[in-house]
């Protein structure tokens, strides 16, 4: 338990975020929709990103087997709606991006004011709301991301990897990442 805090604490700290495996990323939540004028559009997106606004998140990585040129580090609200766009698919906005854990804690939220973690076990991923003098990569009050999948990318855990892990790494299509 004590190598997951220390990568997620990596993830947290504005020195070591950009190189830590866990990256901890915040999502900003400030309003919502009205629905008036457009065909407003929640999208969650169940891979890590770096959230740059409500509607705009870069890709960090591809996770899980998927790989697709082309988007690690762009926005994929914008190459949504360009890929809407070229359907001739109209009136849809994208104005709100999330990941599934924290479209998990917020539907809960939502109902119950008490509940402070999303979490997705398909994935290993989870949100929660941390205390604000742990968090050193924002000044706002924020969910955090953990996209822990990564645990152990960087090493930590080599040293209960088999050779059967290793093997079967070897052959996956992101080699070396979420073992």
């Amino acid at each position: 338990m004590h190598l997951l805090h220390d990568e997620m604490n990596n993830g947290l700290r504005r020195n070591s975020n950009h190189m830590a495996d866990i990256k901890m990323f915040p999502t900003f939540v400030r309003s919502l929709p009205d629905g008036k004028d457009h065909l407003p559009l929640g999208f969650t997106f169940s891979f890590p990103c770096r959230q740059e606004g409500l509607a705009k998140a870069r890709l960090s990585k591809w996770t899980k087997g998927f790989r697709c040129e082309g988007v690690v580090g762009e926005d994929i609200c914008y190459l949504l709606h360009e890929a809407l766009k070229r359907r001739n698919i109209k009136g849809v906005e994208v104005i709100a991006v999330v990941n599934d854990a924290v479209g998990t804690l917020m539907s809960t939220a939502h109902g119950d004011r008490n509940c402070e973690i999303g979490l997705i076990l398909g994935k290993y991923n989870m949100f929660y709301f941390p205390l604000i003098e742990n968090i050193c990569i924002s000044t706002y009050n924020v969910l955090i991301n953990t996209e822990w999948g990564a645990f152990g990318d960087n090493g930590c855990l080599d040293f209960i990897r088999t050779e059967y892990d290793r093997e079967l790494d070897t052959f996956s299509v992101n080699p070396g990442k979420q073992m």
